[in-house]
């Protein structure tokens, strides 16, 4: 089955570099999956290079999202030219606007896939931010035939309160590769004078961005 991945880009986000890891993980096992990547923010990232050397390609919107109806229009001429028999679209609520280009084409599944219980939408009046949550929410709901989240909280929290649908509604975890964590061999005291820290200062290791929904403060 061939599938476009709808994605920002393809930067260093945990996102794609998971995407980008699965599909090396299956080309390894011969799987031979047939992914391909749409950036909508229309910029070139740095695992471009991994997911081509994986057997990918990388399509660039030619417009923003900005440019709302070129936008649309020229994504549903990829999925309409590509041929695609699923639509996996990454990007929360936004992915209504993904969905919206799909519609009335002979795509078999289409997939919303939620990272993040942000609930983000890109705009700065917060009446128009209501608005659109609300409407991006129902689109989704209405279009997907799965929606994926990547945890019970993030899942629960786009669904708004709406019970889950067996079936369509599920929970995925991300996987990680723990070998190269295994044996790193790392000196303590070494690493602690290369940061300038006291020697007898605890470490705690944070595993996510700096921001507000991820909560450091409280790791602090």
């Amino acid at each position: 089955m061939k599938v476009l991945h709808v994605v920002e880009n393809l930067n260093r986000g945990a996102v794609e570099n998971w995407l980008v890891r699965m599909l090396e993980h299956a080309r390894m096992r011969e799987m031979e999956p047939q992914w391909n990547f749409y950036c909508a923010l229309g910029e070139a990232g740095r695992l471009d290079e991994a997911a081509q050397s994986a057997g990918a390609e990388v399509i660039y919107s030619p417009c923003s999202l900005d440019e709302k109806i070129d936008f649309v229009r020229a994504l549903r001429r990829t999925i309409s030219n590509g041929s695609y028999d699923i639509l996996h679209c990454h990007h929360d609520l936004i992915s209504a606007v993904y969905l919206a280009a799909s519609a009335g084409l002979p795509v078999r599944r289409r997939i919303v896939h939620i990272h993040n219980a942000d609930e983000a939408v890109p705009t700065p009046n917060r009446f128009k931010q209501h608005l659109y949550r609300e409407s991006l929410r129902r689109v989704c709901l209405s279009m997907a035939d799965k929606v994926v989240g990547i945890s019970n909280h993030t899942l629960d929290t786009f669904l708004a309160g709406r019970p889950r649908k067996i079936g369509r509604d599920v929970v995925h975890y991300y996987g990680l590769d723990t070998l190269p964590f295994e044996a790193p061999g790392l000196d303590r005291r070494q690493f602690r004078r290369e940061l300038s820290l006291p020697e007898d200062a605890p470490i705690l290791l944070f595993a996510g961005r700096i921001v507000p929904e991820k909560n450091p403060l409280f790791a602090k």
